[in-house]
């Protein structure tokens, strides 16, 4: 869904640049331009709802206008697959590698097809051509394994691939069940039972009679191991947490591939933003909130069908904004602007409430009857946790075990994460070492790898990026040494180039911009903001990203409890003086 609709805002984009008339050559801005990019991204969304004629026109066409765009060849090439036209498919993909020999996805596409021709040593060397461009392919490594394993003089590399995939996905469940069906098959009963080892460490979610094929794995006499692996397997076949898996290292064979979504030759086109609203103003108005005086507010839908609740925090007691109802908050009077998070960390739809302050910490979950009860009792989490003194709480998948997990913040020492167990208990757990304290985080794909990675603000306001690895392992990165202090972070696109850009207000009031580079190699610091003051307030600093004015541009907002400063974003994806 995630892609579908980034391709559906990339294709508006393509066809509002589409107009009439205008010099026709390729040069951006021309018509035949506009109407190469429209008629690509129609393709691509095409070839993801099915529509595979249309997608065929439309890629055809792009092919006309733009010879020399490898992503419309290979991609009419994929459609080719799909329908088993192989002579086609193959003509069109290398005309894709040859005017792209160094893009890995197009070999392990050429791979693809290959096996899927019965040509399996062609498939090999396609696929090793792709390993060796890109060594983190996830499925190239998987697809070659599997086609080496059929072949008796391949299974020993097929092994060596595996042992190099898991160590990119260390619990991937298909990985670790080829593995262990290859380990079987060998006869390799050291290995074999490390695998089953590592299988059971994930199979408490497991459904019983998964867990019980596991155990006769686990007693199976060395010839029939790997009748008893194929029998898990199946098992697991049904399961989400194995179709999870999967997904990460094997496209459907009905789909073959993924489809290129973004252009290899012809540049891409990106939004461009209206002028901002120079004339937008803010009024205060009063809020209807009976009580005493309320430091933090949080808006939380925490009702699917209904409307965002606002949520007052005094320090001691949450209170609903028109309702009459309040819950207790764990703290001394002094209210953290984290201290509020909505959750559904049991998966039923109903979004819970979590709530960390100075005076410790409780879980509270929705019921169908819309009611919050407090279970942080059966949480399973010892009293030294449920009652610590916390900075704030932030949600985030940090093991990407599809259960939420809760970040609790301190003044000092490592943050302590909350791992979901997904049944209702959490165990404590560390994984940033080397931070001291958390007043701030934020959970994004930085380095554009397909996972999220973690942004923290230690207790001193040093900024902390942690780049994700998977299988709950998260590594340092090296910060530039030019930023300073920070008070805030947020994340946005803020200039509208598909990656994803760290926002950090420094102490001092300078706004600046961190852009991964090259995957994770560095970083690009832009400043944003000036060195300006800070809005007085009665409140640490507060950072939003948001589009106030409905330009199409990122606005930032800094907020300080009773005073508020903000930038537009213009046109150019720039800031000037601020509007309030």
């Amino acid at each position: 869904m995630k892609h579908f609709l980034f391709l559906s805002a990339l294709l508006g984009v393509a066809v509002g640049l589409t107009g009439c008339g205008g010099e026709e050559r390729l040069a951006p801005g021309s018509e035949a331009y506009r109407e190469a990019v429209s008629a690509f991204y129609t393709g691509v969304v095409a070839m993801e709802v099915g529509e595979d004629q249309r997608a065929d026109a439309r890629l055809s066409r792009v092919t006309e206008l733009a010879p020399e765009e490898a992503a419309a060849w290979a991609n009419l090439g994929l459609l080719a697959l799909r329908r088993g036209a192989f002579d086609v498919a193959f003509e069109r993909l290398e005309k894709a590698r040859t005017l792209a020999p160094d893009n890995a996805r197009i070999h392990r596409i050429i791979g693809l097809g290959r096996r899927l021709q019965g040509d399996m040593p062609a498939a090999i060397a396609a696929l090793r051509q792709a390993v060796a461009l890109d060594s983190t392919d996830a499925k190239a490594l998987f697809a070659l394994a599997g086609v080496l394993a059929e072949t008796p003089e391949g299974v020993a590399e097929a092994r060596r691939l595996l042992d190099r995939l898991r160590g990119l996905y260390p619990g991937n469940l298909a990985v670790l069940l080829e593995q262990a069906r290859l380990a079987a098959q060998a006869g390799d009963a050291a290995a074999l039972g490390d695998l089953v080892e590592r299988l059971a460490m994930g199979a408490e979610d497991w459904p019983a009679e998964a867990r019980d094929r596991l155990a006769a794995l686990r007693a199976a006499r060395p010839e029939d191991a790997a009748a008893a692996v194929a029998v898990l397997r199946n098992v697991l076949l049904r399961t989400p947490a194995y179709q999870e898996a999967l997904a990460v290292v094997q496209t459907p064979y009905e789909r073959v591939a993924e489809p290129f979504e973004r252009l290899l030759h012809l540049p891409v086109p990106r939004p461009t933003p209206a002028p901002p609203d120079d004339s937008l103003a803010f009024f205060a108005q009063p809020l209807d909130a009976p009580g005493g005086a309320w430091q933090t507010l949080r808006v939380a839908l925490l009702d699917p069908n209904g409307s965002p609740a606002v949520l007052l925090n005094d320090g001691r007691t949450v209170r609903w904004l028109g309702e009459d109802r309040t819950v207790a908050f764990p703290g001394d009077g002094t209210a953290p602007a984290e201290g509020i998070a909505a959750v559904d960390y049991d998966n039923d739809f109903w979004i819970d409430l979590a709530l960390a302050g100075p005076g410790g910490f409780r879980l509270l979950r929705q019921d169908s009857t819309a009611a919050f009860v407090d279970v942080t009792a059966g949480t399973g989490l010892p009293a030294a946790v449920t009652r610590g003194a916390y900075t704030g709480v932030w949600v985030a998948d940090l093991d990407l075990e599809g259960d939420l997990d809760l970040i609790l913040g301190t003044e000092a020492g490592v943050p302590l994460v909350l791992r979901n167990g997904g049944d209702g208990t959490f165990t404590p757990w560390r994984p940033f070492e080397g931070v001291d304290g958390l007043l701030g985080f934020a959970w994004a794909d930085l380095d554009a790898d397909g996972d999220p990675d973690a942004t923290l603000v230690d207790g001193m306001g040093r900024v902390h990026v942690f780049a994700n690895v998977r299988g709950g392992r998260y590594l340092p990165r090296i910060m530039p040494p030019s930023l300073g202090l920070a008070h805030a972070i947020d994340v946005a696109d803020l200039d509208a180039d598909a990656v994803l850009d760290l926002i950090v207000l420094q102490v001092g009031g300078a706004l600046r911009k961190l852009s991964d580079v090259h995957g994770g190699e560095g970083w690009m610091v832009t400043d944003l903001v000036e060195q300006t003051d800070l809005p007085d307030g009665t409140q640490a600093p507060r950072l939003s990203v948001v589009d106030l004015d409905n330009n199409g541009a990122f606005d930032l907002m800094v907020a300080t409890g009773t005073e508020v400063r903000v930038w537009l974003g213009s046109e150019t994806y720039t800031y000037g003086a601020p509007v309030v």
